[in-house]
């Protein structure tokens, strides 16, 4: 990663050139191990989709689902039906362009028994019994595989990414808190765990680990944060007019990210860092009622620089955290 330098907008020092980033009210750094993204400097709207998803139910050889009819009922309002579900939250951050429909009926299927042993966890396995278990007939674009608990699997849930299977512990589904749905669908778009890592002040290198970035599902946001500006970019759910590129040194008033779209305004900037092809987007995030983002677990708004990559199969984000505040608009960023 190539070293650039980042001063408070108020603070009152010398500009560095195009390729410094002044962000108002920063005091501190932090950066994001993120997503995979090949993502054009401004991405056009992306087309309407239609995404059929079944939900199987399934029983093992020798472990069953501990009430059926309540894992069923709770896999419709997760996936489809819940003010946070699956279909709700992916619907608003993409700008309605995903849409995330039952494959049919309340698009919930089972409970089937299939023949695997809860001592062993395959996964592939499971898919491939639990999709031949379906009805005929039903066509779908995604399956999420609901498995009794008891079982050698260690995990709570399980995405391909990206693909179009999930896998969930029942105790992920039998719930009320979508975190784990929103969290696994994000693998079959392709998102990639988010992290977090503390950089010293004003730089981008020297950085540790400080566990998940809690500003999306993909980081431990659960269903109360958006995606992040970079995700949103990379599904093409950030449209041109939302992004600017500035080639010289120039003021830009952000709304927040997940700001209505009636709000209108620039979502996120987007700049070149380093030699190698390499982007910086900066947003600005703000909680908010009536948005994705309602809930903070830092402080109600922050800007936010992230980084991602176009030579690397995995590219790094950044985000700046501030500790306290020095400006008095955080939404409006000099690019010096």
């Amino acid at each position: 990663m190539a070293r650039t330098d980042l001063h408070p907008a108020c603070s009152g020092r010398r500009p560095l050139g195009r390729r410094a980033v002044a962000l108002a009210a920063a005091t501190a750094a932090t950066a994001l191990v993120g997503a995979p993204f090949a993502v054009p400097a401004a991405a056009e709207p992306g087309p309407e989709k239609t995404d059929r998803h079944a939900v199987v139910l399934v029983n093992f050889r020798n472990a069953s689902l501990s009430d059926a009819k309540v894992v069923h009922e709770k896999a419709v309002q997760q996936l489809f039906k819940a003010k946070d579900s699956v279909a709700a939250y992916y619907a608003a951050n993409s700008g309605q362009r995903l849409a995330v429909v039952p494959a049919q009926g309340d698009g919930v299927f089972g409970p089937f028994d299939i023949d695997i042993d809860k001592s062993k966890c395959d996964a592939g396995k499971i898919a491939d019994l639990a999709a031949k278990a379906m009805p005929a007939g039903v066509k779908y674009d995604h399956l999420s595989i609901v498995i009794p608990g008891g079982n050698a699997c260690g995990w709570w849930g399980l995405g391909s990414m990206p693909g179009p299977t999930t896998w969930f512990q029942e105790g992920a589904i039998n719930g009320d808190d979508t975190a784990a749905a929103l969290h696994e669908f994000g693998h079959n778009m392709g998102f990639a765990h988010e992290g977090r890592e503390l950089c010293p002040a004003g730089q981008f290198t020297g950085c540790s680990g400080d566990g998940t970035s809690h500003i999306t599902p993909m980081g431990g946001g659960g269903s109360h944060k958006g995606l992040s500006a970079p995700e949103l970019i990379g599904r093409h759910w950030l449209s041109a007019d939302r992004i600017v590129s500035p080639k010289a040194s120039t003021t830009v008033h952000l709304p927040p990210l997940h700001a209505p779209a009636a709000a209108g305004g620039t979502r996120a900037v987007d700049i070149p860092f380093g030699t190698d092809g390499d982007r910086l987007v900066l947003d600005y995030r703000a909680v908010a009622a009536n948005t994705v983002d309602t809930t903070s677990r830092t402080r109600a708004s922050s800007s936010s620089v992230s980084t991602r990559g176009t030579t690397r199969p995995q590219s790094t984000s950044v985000t700046l955290r501030r500790t306290r505040t020095r400006c008095s608009d955080p939404s409006r960023v000099p690019l010096q």
